[in-house]
């Protein structure tokens, strides 16, 4: 068997080689990764299980001790290309090497692509979602939207966030590349939340997002119906309306009430006049 090292982000391996990787000061929690190769003469893989191990040595022997199966995440085949992607658990976190082998329907194969990705994408919940991770990869489906209609979307981040985007055909990994970016088209301060508008423009079936952050802040993400911020206009709007109104019926029964009280006291003074007994004249 022989022995490669991935130094870089993507390197290409053989089939039958055992791959490591030295982790050094590597803090990660979990290892993502995509197994990549050319189908061959038309075959149909749905499965494509690796195998995977944690050891202090780069030793075969502990290798093969100690490795298990990990089934791929999401298979993914693209321009006749086999893509497999993989989430593995650093379950031991004082191991020096992270130890990688092919499956075996590629044993024969001479260039098998793997990169090491930061993350994998997953999918938004619409209601809400709450991101913790410094960068993210987040898709969420949009194939039931007409074409020509907004989407909305609430962010309430906590701290200085960056926000790309594109509108995708699919949702792996490989289509989180030419990213747009995009800022927030309003502002709310009192919640600090900041709205965003997307329309749909073609018929795509995911909108992706892809979140920089500068620390490991919370961000709170909602997918709304309609416009909240209009809404939040037209609730404001209704009440200063009502405010006004309210005002105006104050003071138009503070200046009924005066009248009446002024006409009251005039209407009196002049009954004691009228009531006063007439003086002789001299």
């Amino acid at each position: 068997m022989n022995s490669a090292e991935l130094k870089n982000q993507s390197s290409v391996f053989k089939g039958s080689d055992l791959i490591y990787l030295y982790l050094n000061k590597d803090v990660s929690t979990y290892f993502y990764f995509s197994f990549s190769f050319q189908r061959k003469n038309n075959t149909n893989i749905t499965e494509y299980n690796i195998y995977y191990a944690l050891n202090n040595y780069n030793d075969d022997i502990e290798y093969l001790n100690n490795s298990n199966y990990y089934k791929a995440t999401n298979p993914r085949i693209k321009n006749n290309t086999y893509t497999f992607y993989y989430k593995l658990h650093k379950y031991a976190q004082f191991k020096r090497y992270a130890l990688i082998r092919p499956g075996k329907e590629t044993l024969k194969y001479d260039k098998i692509n793997i990169t090491r990705l930061p993350k994998l994408p997953y999918e938004f919940k619409k209601s809400w979602n709450i991101t913790t991770e410094i960068h993210d990869y987040i898709y969420t489906n949009i194939s039931d939207i007409p074409i020509g209609n907004d989407i909305y979307f609430i962010v309430i981040p906590i701290g200085n966030i960056t926000i790309k985007y594109k509108f995708s055909e699919g949702n792996f990994y490989d289509d989180f590349t030419d990213m747009n970016l995009i800022t927030p088209k309003y502002n709310y301060s009192s919640y600090n939340a900041e709205y965003y508008y997307f329309k749909k423009e073609s018929d795509s079936n995911f909108l992706l997002f892809e979140i920089l952050k500068t620390d490991w802040y919370n961000i709170t993400i909602y997918q709304t119906e309609k416009d909240e911020y209009l809404e939040i206009g037209k609730k404001k709007k209704n009440l200063i309306i009502s405010i006004c109104v309210g005002v105006a019926l104050l003071i138009i029964m503070i200046a009924s009430l005066i009248y009446y009280k002024v006409k009251q006291v005039a209407k009196k003074k002049n009954e004691t006049i009228n009531n006063q007994p007439l003086m002789n004249k001299k």
